[in-house]
């Protein structure tokens, strides 16, 4: 409003859901929204919830530079392209939106990013932030992995990806390390969870340099360490029946191949800004 106030919450979250209504789709980004509390929690009480806040971080003198700025230039000046209204609005946005991203950070959904950086800088930072947060599990076959992976996903709501899947199902295997990454991304861009556990990713040096370069760096690595002779046993517990089994001269090839990768791999997540554990599940 002209003024710098907020419409009744209902309305503005009925107008929004026809919007949607109108434009289906299977993700949203809302810019402007919420703008208070109440319509936070009325939005998630009728629609959905919310996966993610990205929140534009910049000091208020910087805010009222460029809108003058912008209002100087303007074709057509508005209404409220003014210094007064601007101050209001940005008081109404302390006094009503402030509280709706503390209460956001609560639940771990916030995205902060420095607003007053360059365009590009902006940008960048904003495309990393709208991927789901991704955890990286790695080790050998037979190792654990799987268990260990679906107890932490139960246990922190995560999504589960595995990544030798995705390759046959997409049509991958054999694909440069370059396309199975950008198709990996694009995976998850599009994908409505707000964590990932990437089973058996990256595979290698490379395609951990091409995601932690393009996409974002993981939240946690958790390396799963097994002796050979005892994956070996495991496999040899699950059967022949079992359509998981591998006979030993596969499985010692897929051992052989992780370790010889794994050379290069590990000691790049180790150092990578990400935190690496360790996991011995060796009898």
């Amino acid at each position: 409003m002209a003024e710098g106030g907020l419409v009744p919450f209902e309305l503005t979250v009925q107008i929004l859901i026809n919007g949607l209504i109108a434009n289906p789709s299977k993700n949203y980004l809302i810019d402007g929204f919420p703008r208070a509390v109440e319509q936070a929690i009325y939005f998630e009480q009728n629609v959905c919830e919310c996966q993610c806040v990205l929140f534009y971080d910049v000091n208020e003198d910087t805010l009222m530079e460029r809108c003058l700025v912008r209002a100087s230039q303007a074709a057509v000046q508005r209404e409220d392209d003014n210094a007064e209204t601007l101050r209001k609005r940005l008081q109404a946005f302390n006094d009503s939106s402030k509280p709706v991203v503390d209460l956001y950070n609560k639940f771990g959904k916030v995205r902060h990013i420095d607003a007053s950086q360059s365009i590009a800088t902006v940008y960048d930072e904003t495309r990393r932030a709208v991927i789901p947060e991704v955890f990286f599990i790695i080790g050998p076959p037979k190792s654990g992995k799987k268990n260990l992976g679906q107890a932490l996903a139960e246990r922190t709501n995560m999504s589960q990806l595995f990544f030798d899947q995705f390759l046959s199902e997409n049509s991958l295997n054999g694909k440069s390390d370059e396309a199975i990454v950008n198709s990996l991304i694009k995976y998850l861009v599009d994908q409505p969870a707000t964590r990932v556990l990437l089973y058996e990713f990256p595979q290698n040096e490379t395609q951990a340099k091409y995601f932690m370069k393009n996409c974002r760096n993981p939240s946690n690595v958790f390396y799963v360490k097994c002796s050979k002779d005892d994956c070996q046993e495991r496999m040899l517990e699950v059967g022949k029946d079992s359509p998981d089994y591998l006979p030993s001269s596969i499985l010692s090839k897929k051992i052989r191949n992780f370790n010889e990768h794994a050379e290069k791999l590990l000691p790049l997540l180790r150092n990578s800004p990400t935190k690496f554990l360790e996991l011995d599940t060796s009898a």
